[in-house]
């Protein structure tokens, strides 16, 4: 039920192998905007790509991330530092170890909400 894998290559891609990672996919109370007048992106690392794989992580096994990632994807054609900004802190969200299954007869329920705790409840069939 993790992507480890992905997640690795997302972080190495990106160059935040030494960052912190961050309680929520997106800053709270601020919407990422178009941004025209904003600084150009630095492009060290493909924009498209790491949105792509955010994507997948985000239908897959994330889905605690997946409207950080498409509010990302929107500008995929034209990023701007602050749209680079924000995919990284979606990616530092991803860090976090969502939930864990030993079995695959357990059924999970995981709750998403913002800083609450992530807890599961497991039952057996």
């Amino acid at each position: 039920m993790r992507q480890d894998g992905l997640i690795e290559r997302c972080i190495e891609a990106v160059g935040l192998d030494n960052a912190t990672t961050r309680d929520t996919p997106c800053r709270p109370g601020i919407p990422l905007t178009r941004d025209d007048e904003g600084e150009p992106a630095l492009g060290d690392f493909n924009y498209a790509s790491v949105v792509g794989m955010l994507m997948y992580l985000a239908g897959h096994t994330r889905p605690d991330i997946a409207y950080a990632v498409n509010c990302c994807a929107r500008y995929m054609f034209n990023p701007k530092r602050s749209h680079e900004g924000q995919l990284s802190r979606s990616l530092l969200m991803t860090e976090f170890p969502l939930l864990h299954v030993e079995s695959p007869d357990d059924y999970c329920t995981v709750h998403f909400t913002g800083t609450m705790p992530r807890t599961v409840d497991r039952t057996r069939t």
